[in-house]
C-alpha cells in the first residue's frame, strides 16, 4: 500500500515537474505554446530560438541545445516544434530544424 502511496505522489510530481519545465522555458524566452508538454530536462543556449506548438509533446532525454560545433564554429540555430508535434525520447534535435505540425521524430 506503501508503494501506492509513493507512486501516486510521483506521478503528480512528474506532472508538476511538466509544467514547470515548460514555465521556466518561457520565462527564459522560448516561445511555448497551451498544452504543450517538455518531460526533458535539457534546457537550450539560446531559449529564444526555442518554439513548441500548441499540444506538442517533447519526450525525455531529448537533446534540442540549440547549438553545435561544425569546422571550428560555434551554429547557433532555431528549433522548431509546430502544434501537435511529437518528438520521442532520446531524439537529437539540430539547429535550424522544423517538425511540422503533427509530425513525428523518434519512437511514437
Amino acid at each position: 500500500m506503501e508503494a501506492q502511496g509513493r507512486g501516486l505522489r510521483r506521478g503528480a510530481l512528474q506532472r508538476a515537474d511538466r509544467q514547470q519545465a515548460a514555465l521556466d522555458l518561457r520565462l527564459l524566452g522560448a516561445d511555448i505554446g497551451r498544452g504543450a508538454t517538455i518531460w526533458s530536462t535539457t534546457v537550450p543556449v539560446c531559449t529564444d530560438l526555442l518554439t513548441v506548438g500548441e499540444n506538442a509533446v517533447i519526450r525525455a532525454d531529448v537533446s534540442f541545445t540549440g547549438w553545435k560545433v561544425e569546422a571550428g564554429h560555434l551554429v547557433v540555430g532555431p528549433i522548431v516544434v509546430d502544434a501537435h508535434g511529437y518528438v520521442g525520447e532520446g531524439a537529437v534535435l539540430d539547429v535550424d530544424i522544423v517538425v511540422g505540425i503533427g509530425a513525428t521524430v523518434g519512437h511514437a
